[in-house]
């Protein structure tokens, strides 16, 4: 009778492969979470970008109106047109214009605010608001 002898190779047991298999998909999870995360942070800065270029847009149409001469009349919370593209994600995007005397004593003075917002539909509203103060061209 001739004995076997036990192989020296080695195998991974079914119980060995179901921990790594786990330990695969926890680590795969989180990376997948973080990946979505910093996506979703990229896309909220590029939105932030673009609402502030839009709202410089409109102040810089309004220094124009006024440096040729234009009278800024008062208006609080109209609805504008942005002017330029919005950027991806901002489908739904609002540019409201306030504009008022900035004080009695420096006539010729407006204060100017403009909000942007975005993101109602998706339930996750942002906004970005500058003000800034326009001279009015004093006429003679």
């Amino acid at each position: 009778m001739q004995t076997v002898e036990p192989s020296q190779e080695s195998a991974f047991s079914l119980v060995e492969l179901s921990v790594a298999v786990a330990v695969f998909a926890i680590a795969m999870t989180v990376v997948l979470s973080l990946i979505t995360m910093g996506t979703e942070g990229a896309r909220d800065t590029q939105a932030k970008m673009s609402a502030r270029h839009i709202a410089e847009h409109q102040i810089s149409l309004l220094r124009l109106d006024a440096a040729e001469g234009k009278r800024l009349p008062d208006v609080a919370g109209q609805e504008v047109q942005p002017g330029i593209k919005a950027g991806r994600g901002m489908d739904d995007l609002k540019c409201l214009l306030t504009i008022r005397d900035d004080d009695a004593s420096r006539p010729g003075l407006k204060k100017v605010t403009v909000r942007v917002t975005w993101g109602q539909s998706r339930g996750r509203e942002r906004e970005y608001e500058l003000e800034s103060l326009v001279a009015e061209r004093q006429r003679n």
